[in-house]
């Protein structure tokens, strides 16, 4: 609800907004398939949301680079890399926002 209405179309739920940030933060899995040329490969991409509305499609040439966001929990990550990754998508949210990060944390708490 507080994103720039430029990019808020771009995040239509929380966890659209969630997971393309673990996305952007590297917090990924990635699938490459060779589509054979750029042409197809951009066929491929833009089916790839009807497959998986959170994943990322990036094409490079013939190849289309599939980014899935990992399961982002203690148990599926282990403690560290869960605060990691907690930390680096509030990063990246609030670099969004044009606030520090302790500004959009505090902006949680208070609603």
């Amino acid at each position: 609800m507080n994103l720039p209405e430029d990019i808020a179309y771009l995040y239509p739920t929380e966890d659209h907004l969630r997971k393309r940030a673990l996305i952007e933060a590297g917090y990924y899995t990635e699938t490459a398939v060779d589509a054979g040329t750029r042409a197809a490969a951009l066929r491929v991409a833009a089916a790839v949301p009807a497959l998986d509305e959170f994943a990322f499609a990036k094409v490079e040439g013939p190849i289309v680079l599939i980014r899935r966001a990992k399961s982002q929990s203690v148990r599926a990550m282990g403690a560290k890399q869960f605060y990691e990754s907690k930390a680096a998508i509030l990063a990246i949210i609030a670099d969004m926002l044009s606030v520090s990060p302790e500004e959009l944390r505090k902006r949680g708490e208070a609603s």
